[in-house]
């Protein structure tokens, strides 16, 4: 990545917004850096700071033309604040991707209690492909892809308290007693998966 830090006008330009496919190839990518390697160019210089992401010191050092920076991308992120126009080449050294395997589970299979899973067999009658998917889901997910980015990226499952819209969570929950709520043939949780704007 180039960037001419501190040339008027450089960021104030609006990028185009990614598209859901660019934004979640660049997520991943990002995912998998582990070191920063920051190129100062010049002609000027300026301050870089490695703002530390735990409980760690923070690094602030002055730039100099040619000066090159390595850091761990786990441990810093970093602000640089140049003095005039400075050209910065910032590259990532990446851990390889995840390559799933997706395998042919056996048709009888040990289980750890020992029984065996019972052998399937195709059903009689004409075969059905399903050649697509539609769902709704929570957090407001229209399309799988997007529950999927708020479970990935968001760090949500879309669980919330039931509202009261639903029903009465006082009147059929009792959450803090799990053995009187089942003896009174009531729920025990308070909180579920919602599909929001059905009432």
């Amino acid at each position: 990545l180039l960037r001419l830090s501190g040339a008027s006008g450089a960021d104030s330009e609006a990028a185009e917004p990614p598209n859901a496919a660019q934004a979640e190839a660049f997520l991943a990518l990002m995912g998998r850096k582990r070191l920063c390697v920051l190129r100062f160019l010049g002609p000027a210089g300026g301050t870089l700071r490695l703002i530390p992401k735990k409980d760690e010191a923070e690094v602030t050092m002055d730039v100099c033309v040619n000066m090159q920076v390595v850091f761990l991308t786990q441990q810093y992120e970093y602000q640089f604040d140049p003095t005039g126009e400075c050209l910065v080449l910032q590259s990532f050294f990446l851990e390889e991707p995840l390559q799933l395997v997706f395998q042919k589970a056996p048709a009888v299979g040990k289980f750890s209690t020992g029984l065996s899973a019972p052998v399937t067999k195709t059903p009689k009658g004409q075969q059905v492909l399903v050649k697509g998917m539609a769902s709704r889901d929570p957090c407001e997910a229209d399309l799988h892809e997007k529950l999927w980015a708020a479970v990935r990226h968001g760090g949500c499952d879309g669980f919330l308290e039931i509202p009261k819209t639903r029903f009465d969570v006082d009147q059929y929950v009792d959450y803090e007693d799990q053995q009187r709520a089942m003896a009174s043939f009531k729920s025990y949780c308070r909180h579920q998966g919602h599909i929001e704007g059905i009432e």
